[in-house]
């Protein structure tokens, strides 16, 4: 082609292609809205737990705030009326509606509205099913299956009814081998004791540390365990430590040591899915400014999960070291 054609082909081709593109943008004027279209959606959440004797189901909306904040809205979007049923096999479990009080009223000062069964004591292994409807939003379905029993087992008796007396390398061993189900464990050891206040003995109960964050064994640096895929445990001078700070905040009072719980906390999936998402990106180094959410609710938004509790107890001596005039 001669350099006059070559030339002649370009000028023609902008002359076709410029009409166009100047009809796309000038037809492009809708404005930008960062908050996206607003569809009102039922939200519910609901842990169910054999931990507790009441089952609780949160029934609200979504809403939409007036700027970009969504604390800025201060007014809740309850539902009342819903019809809330839980359901074990072929029993069906219908909740009332109740009020819960709140502990925190810097946002909202109104009670929470919820809806609950004392009927239903959730079982390790079975499956529920949540159904909620409403005449607003229509019906909300979910379902979950509770981990079956662990099987739990430790060693060290000996150091527990006389922890003064062993000064080698001896430990208390905790092994929780989790049970069908389970997607992640928790595993926590109290200490449940008896203290004078006043004139009424008191019941109290103490959590003891797997670690600490420095070699002072200080209890104010203590560390506390998280969820794991596997639990496996030791502690030691952790046990010593929490025994000593009960024995030291009240001085010269009465003091009873009672029992020592091992405490095991299995999540289901759901339980899982919803703490791995919200606390993932939760770290120092994150450069992430969204918040990643979960909902297993089919037909709206929120959580439906659950997590079932086991332990062992292991009774005190009535001459325990640290008993003061019990």
């Amino acid at each position: 082609m001669k350099k006059e054609d070559h030339v002649k082909a370009i000028f023609l081709i902008a002359a076709t292609v410029c009409p166009v593109v100047f009809i796309l943008i000038a037809g492009c004027n809708q404005p930008f809205d960062p908050k996206g279209e607003f569809h009102e959606q039922l939200v519910v959440y609901s842990i169910l737990t054999n931990n507790r004797p009441v089952q609780i189901v949160r029934v609200y909306s979504t809403y939409d705030p007036p700027g970009f904040d969504p604390l800025a809205h201060h007014s809740e979007r309850l539902l009342t009326g819903a019809t809330v049923t839980l359901r074990e096999d072929a029993t069906t479990y219908f909740l009332a509606d109740t009020l819960i009080p709140r502990p925190d009223t810097s946002r909202f000062s109104t009670s929470m509205v919820a809806y609950s069964t004392t009927q239903l004591r959730p079982q390790f292994g079975k499956a529920y099913f949540l159904s909620v409807e409403t005449a607003q939003l229509g019906t909300s379905t979910s379902s979950i299956t509770l981990p079956a029993r662990a099987s739990m087992s430790f060693i060290g008796g000996l150091l527990l009814d006389a922890p003064d007396e062993y000064r080698g390398n001896a430990e208390i061993q905790f092994v929780g081998y989790p049970g069908k189900g389970t997607r992640a464990a928790v595993f926590r050891l109290y200490v449940d004791y008896t203290v004078q206040k006043g004139t009424a003995m008191v019941d109290e109960r103490v959590e003891v540390p797997y670690d600490f964050r420095d070699t002072t064994s200080n209890i104010a640096q203590a560390l506390y365990p998280g969820m794991e895929s596997f639990t496996i445990g030791s502690v030691r001078k952790t046990y010593l430590a929490a025994l000593i700070d009960v024995f030291l905040r009240y001085p010269g009072a009465r003091l009873k040591f009672n029992q020592v719980v091992f405490f095991l906390l299995q999540g289901e999936e759901q339980f899982y899915k919803y703490h791995s998402i919200v606390n993932g990106f939760r770290d120092a180094f994150s450069i992430r400014t969204d918040q990643p959410s979960y909902s297993n609710i089919n037909g709206g938004l929120g959580v439906f999960a659950g997590y079932s509790v086991d332990s062992l107890v292991h009774k005190l001596p009535e001459d325990f070291y640290f008993n003061r005039n019990p």
